[in-house]
């Protein structure tokens, strides 16, 4: 059984000069990704001109200086990278933003949700272990104030979290609400301040966040996540020791306990 994780971090500072951008580029490009994605696709900013896309593959050594490139383009408003154009051999791809506002984007505190996947089944002397170090370093340099890891076997319903498209994956399972997509865009506002999103296989959490639920020592001790990270000001609870492990009885129970912890700042059925 293949396992897919795939992760989810909630931002809004911009990253596009080169100096901010620099981190990102080097973590989108760091030799821990088990497969690395060299297709790119600029994220169009709209009402510019078109990026010239890379055609294919970009080698190796070209790598950073494109992917570098494309993030702080004024013509991008963030980077797509995939390992291949179809799904079955597309085992580890990213789509971050740079932190270029657009339009009603505005309105909200934190817009940008960037998005990755990796597959499990890791080729030897890589991990996804190792790919989840990226993931957290990239959240502290995104400066997320939120984010949750899925995993699961079947691969749309790690997507459909990412996406917040539950309302079209079969097979949901009962912690996931029908009206997911619905709940999140009304208090799209409020998430990542007020609310936060349903817990996942590990999430990062605010300090005001924590806080609000008891305090560490509470989360702690309620959950007992086998493995915690501080990240400036996020806690990163995740509740199994390896991604083998992540749909193991015992990781679903510390799931529960942490989500009925959440309850008070979770998004509402209703909107408050």
């Amino acid at each position: 059984m293949t396992l897919s994780v795939g992760a989810w971090l909630l931002h809004g500072e911009p990253l596009y000069a080169p100096e901010a951008a620099a981190r990102v580029v080097d973590l989108l490009t760091d030799p821990r990704w088990p497969w690395q994605p060299s297709t790119i696709r600029p994220t169009q900013r709209p009402g510019h001109a078109v990026y010239p896309w890379p055609k294919g593959r970009v080698a190796r050594p070209g790598l950073r200086a494109a992917v570098a490139d494309i993030f702080t383009s004024e013509l991008s408003n963030g980077i797509d990278l995939v390992c291949a154009r179809t799904d079955t051999a597309n085992h580890a791809w990213a789509h971050v933003y740079n932190g270029r506002i657009e339009g009603h984007e505005r309105e909200v505190a934190f817009p940008l949700e960037s998005v990755m996947l990796c597959r499990d089944g890791t080729p030897p002397g890589k991990s996804v272990d190792a790919w989840l170090e990226i993931v957290r370093e990239l959240a502290a340099t995104l400066r997320a104030v939120h984010g949750a890891i899925w995993v699961d076997s079947d691969e749309r319903m790690v997507r459909g979290r990412q996406y917040v498209l539950g309302t079209a994956q079969p097979a949901k399972p009962p912690d996931f609400p029908a009206n997911e997509s619905a709940r999140i865009n009304r208090a799209r506002r409020d998430l990542g301040e007020r609310y936060v999103r349903l817990p996942g296989w590990a999430t990062f959490l605010r300090s005001a966040h924590v806080e609000a639920v008891g305090g560490r020592a509470r989360l702690l001790a309620a959950v007992a996540p086998p493995v915690v990270h501080e990240l400036g000001d996020l806690l990163y609870v995740q509740l199994s020791a390896t991604v083998a492990d992540a749909l193991a009885p015992a990781t679903e129970a510390r799931r529960r306990a942490l989500a009925d912890l959440l309850a008070p700042i979770t998004v509402p059925v209703v909107a408050a």
